[in-house]
């Protein structure tokens, strides 16, 4: 059995640091799910302020994507215009709201994968969406998009930091092995 240590050699210290280890980990986890979940609440208020708009609703989310209040925008005016067409207007540009928003869904998806990519390439393009609100004045559209970011942000952070704590457990593994009973 040279280096191994069965469970019931295991000291106490060494329960209490396994312990604490699975904690951390798990602390980190919930931090990457929170930080990804920014993605997903963008995407849904997204689409529900442009329900609202198109159903000419009077008010709207101050979160969610620029991009799609301009693509709200550019509907009603074309309804206002072209009255005839203000269906088709409608039909199109919701179901490019909701091309926009299953984007931002797919980054939430992939970021809980920790796969970083889906963090940095989100968070680029939602930075350029808050640009695009400060170039309209909707100042508080950017006070979110920064609040937002920084989720965002917070959640890239974790998965970095998983990704590091991982490398170090799969790295301290043969330093302290666990005999498994059945192999004896």
């Amino acid at each position: 059995m040279d280096n191994q240590l069965s469970p019931s050699q295991t000291t106490t210290s060494e329960k209490e640091a396994i312990r604490k280890e699975i904690e951390a980990g798990m602390r980190l986890e919930g931090k990457l799910k929170s930080g990804s979940s920014w993605f997903i609440w963008i995407a849904l208020l997204s689409i529900i302020n442009s329900i609202i708009v198109l159903a000419d609703g009077s008010w709207t989310f101050i979160f969610g994507l620029g991009l799609t209040q301009l693509c709200d925008g550019i509907v009603l005016g074309v309804s206002g215009e072209f009255p005839q067409y203000a269906i088709i207007a409608k039909v199109v540009g919701f179901a490019l709201v909701l091309v926009i928003s299953a984007v931002f869904a797919i980054f939430a998806n992939q970021a809980r994968k920790r796969k970083r990519w889906a963090f940095i390439v989100g968070m680029t393009l939602y930075a350029l969406d808050g640009l695009m609100l400060l170039a309209f004045r909707d100042f508080l559209g950017v006070l979110f998009h920064v609040w937002a970011l920084w989720g965002l942000y917070n959640g890239l952070k974790a998965c970095r930091q998983l990704d590091a704590f991982e490398a170090d457990l799969q790295a301290g593994a043969g330093a302290i092995e666990v005999a498994d009973p059945g192999r004896e």
